[in-house]
């Protein structure tokens, strides 16, 4: 029998240990990895991390918007409350400046 298939994987950047999971960014193609750790919602420790519905990121922000526009006519307060109830997922980076001055130093 085949073990289940993890839903995470490790960043590649030599040196980080970071399990990611990875998600399409709401509106776009474009799929961006996250932190596998979740956030409590609205948290300072969330400060900057996207809500993940269905393998869709969406600011908390724009989730809150998302489902009042559903079409089911709900208040933000219980849209909020809603997104609550979704993990929140920092998105995962690394500084891609260089670390060591260019050019020549004379």
């Amino acid at each position: 029998m085949t073990p289940p298939k993890k839903p995470w994987t490790w960043c590649r950047d030599k040196g980080c240990e970071t399990q990611l999971i990875f998600a399409r960014r709401y509106g776009t193609t474009q799929v961006l990895p996250y932190e596998y750790q979740d956030r409590a919602p609205f948290s300072i420790e969330a400060t900057g991390a996207h809500v993940l519905i269905d393998g869709t990121s969406f600011t908390p922000r724009e989730a809150i918007e998302h489902f009042q526009t559903s079409g089911e006519g709900r208040s933000e307060a219980a849209a909020r409350e809603l997104v609550e109830g979704y993990p929140f997922h920092r998105p995962h980076f690394h500084d891609l400046s260089p670390t060591e001055p260019t050019g020549n130093a004379a």
